[in-house]
C-alpha cells in the first residue's frame, strides 16, 4: 500500500493552518534563477519564520507571530493575510477621511472594533507610510492608531512598529503637517464614553437678528464643506482603473500605487525639500551609458517591467537595440537590477527630492 510522505502532509496542514498566504510566482529571488535579489522579509521577519529556498518561499507556523511585517515590508507583494483584504480597507479609509476630519485604525484585537467609524487591520504592524500619506491626502486632519497592549499579544510589534512608520512621515512631511494641523497619534485604545444627549431645545417660531445671520453662516460653512468633498472626491485614488501589467511581468502591488498616487498631492504643499531616498517606495536609477553593453539582463529579470529596451531603426533600415527606458511608477526597488549587472553600470540615486520624484512619475525616461 502507498503512503504519502509525511513532510508532504504536514505542508498542506501548514498551508491551512497559517493566516499570511504566500504568492511565490512574486518573489524576487525565485524570479532570479539565481537566488538572489530582494532578502527583506527574511530580515524583517522579527520570529526568523521565513526562508526562500530555490523554489519556493517558505512560513514555519510555529515561529509566525502574524505580526504582518512581511506584508508590509514585501515590495513585490508575495505575503497576504487570508481573512484581511488591502482593497477594502483603503477604500473605506478613502471614504471616511473624505466626510469627516478624524479617522481611526485600530489592530483587531482592539476593543474598539466594533464601532463602524473604526476601520481595523490585523496588526498595526500591517501598517506604513503608504497608508499615513493616503489618509492626508484623503483629507484626514487627525490619524488615530490605537493598539491593545502589545506586550501581552502573540504579534508582540504593533505599537513600536507604528511608531517607527509616524516618526518617518514627521521627518519627510513635518511643514505640511504643521502647516495644515494634522497629527498623527498612536495610543492604547481605550472605550470612550457614550456622548451625554442635551435635551433638545423648545423651537421658537421668530429668529432673533443673531440667530439669522447664524443659521446662513452654518449654511455656508455647510456649502465650503460640501465643495471641500466634492474637489477632494476628484483626487480619490480610482479603485476601478485598470492597471497595465507588462506580459511575464508581476502587477505592482497596491501600496505602491497608493503611494504613487498620495505623494504627488502631499509634496506639492510642502515648503522646502526634503531628502526621500530612503522611503521603500521611492526609486530612481541611474545608469552610466559608458559601461553599459545592453545585455538585456536588467529588463529581462525585472520583475513589473519597469527596464525595458528600447529598439531603434539603423541606417541600413533593420532594427537594434539602442537603449533602456525606466519607468518609475512601476518600479518597486528591489535592486535585482542593480545587483545582476555584470559591468556595474546601475545604481540607485543616493539624492532624491520629492521634486524630482514626482516629475518621474509623469512619463517613461530614456536613460541610455
Amino acid at each position: 500500500m502507498f503512503f504519502p510522505k509525511l513532510n508532504k502532509i504536514e505542508n498542506v496542514l501548514d498551508k491551512f493552518s497559517r493566516v499570511i498566504e504566500i504568492e511565490p510566482s512574486r518573489c524576487v529571488r525565485l524570479r532570479s534563477k539565481k537566488g538572489i535579489g530582494c532578502g527583506d522579509c527574511i530580515q524583517a521577519c522579527p520570529e526568523s519564520a521565513i526562508d526562500v529556498t530555490r523554489n519556493d518561499v517558505l512560513i514555519d507556523s510555529a515561529k509566525c507571530s502574524e505580526c504582518t511585517i512581511c506584508c508590509k515590508i514585501c515590495g513585490s507583494g508575495v505575503f497576504t493575510h487570508k481573512n484581511f483584504s488591502e482593497e477594502n480597507f483603503f477604500r473605506k479609509l478613502s471614504e471616511q477621511a473624505a466626510k469627516e476630519p478624524s479617522v481611526f485604525i485600530s489592530c483587531s484585537r482592539s476593543k474598539l472594533t466594533g464601532d463602524e467609524k473604526i476601520i481595523s487591520v490585523p496588526c498595526l504592524a500591517w501598517l506604513d507610510i503608504s497608508v499615513l500619506i493616503f489618509a492626508l491626502a484623503s483629507g484626514a486632519k487627525r490619524i488615530y492608531l490605537q493598539h491593545e497592549e502589545c506586550d501581552s499579544c502573540r504579534s508582540l510589534k504593533g505599537g513600536s512598529e507604528i511608531k517607527k512608520e509616524i516618526d518617518e512621515a514627521s521627518r519627510l512631511f513635518r511643514n505640511y503637517l504643521d502647516k495644515n494641523g494634522v497629527e498623527i497619534i498612536a495610543a492604547k485604545a481605550e472605550p470612550q464614553p457614550e456622548p451625554v444627549q442635551a435635551p433638545p431645545e423648545k423651537e421658537s417660531e421668530l429668529l432673533t437678528r443673531r440667530e439669522l445671520f447664524g443659521y446662513f453662516r452654518k449654511k455656508t460653512q455647510v456649502s465650503i464643506a460640501q465643495a471641500l468633498f466634492y474637489a477632494a472626491e476628484s483626487r480619490r485614488f480610482n479603485f476601478t482603473a485598470e492597471v497595465n501589467v507588462v506580459k511575464d511581468k508581476i502587477k505592482v502591488p497596491m501600496r505602491k500605487r497608493i503611494f504613487n498616487h498620495s505623494v504627488a498631492d502631499i509634496f506639492t504643499h510642502l515648503e522646502r525639500s526634503v531628502e526621500i531616498s530612503s522611503v521603500r517606495y521611492v526609486s530612481s536609477l541611474e545608469i552610466e551609458s559608458a559601461r553599459c553593453d545592453l545585455c538585456g539582463i536588467c529588463y529581462k529579470l525585472c520583475p513589473t517591467g519597469a527596464l525595458k529596451e528600447i529598439v531603434t531603426e539603423n541606417s541600413e533600415g533593420l532594427m537594434q537595440k539602442s537603449g533602456i527606458s525606466f519607468t518609475t511608477d512601476i518600479c518597486i526597488k528591489c535592486g535585482l537590477c542593480v545587483q545582476l549587472c555584470t559591468s556595474k553600470a546601475i545604481s540607485f540615486k543616493m539624492s532624491v527630492t520629492p521634486e524630482e520624484y514626482v516629475e518621474s512619475l509623469k512619463e517613461t525616461v530614456a536613460i541610455l
